[in-house]
């Protein structure tokens, strides 16, 4: 699957103003950039996100990882976002 159909699957999943669990978020950036679970579970520790317990929007989530790695197609999420 191409960039542009994995951010409208995305897309069609997370409503702007609602919260999910961030391990949804975790496994999505995966699926998105093809991160690694190592890589993942740095960030999270590194940001004391605990992926059980906490809840964070798409905007939270762009925040967050915008400027991390996979960071240009996270950016294309957060276009999309801002066209609706």
């Amino acid at each position: 699957m191409d960039i542009d159909e994995k951010v409208k699957i995305f897309y069609a999943e997370f409503k702007n103003d609602k919260k999910y669990p961030a391990l949804k978020f975790y496994e999505w950036h995966g699926k998105l950039t093809g991160s690694c679970a190592m890589g993942r579970d740095s960030f999270v520790k590194d940001h004391g996100i605990d992926l059980k317990k906490d809840m964070l929007t798409v905007i939270k989530f762009i925040t967050l990882t915008e400027n991390s790695y996979g960071g240009t197609i996270i950016n294309k999420i957060k276009e999309h976002y801002q066209k609706s």
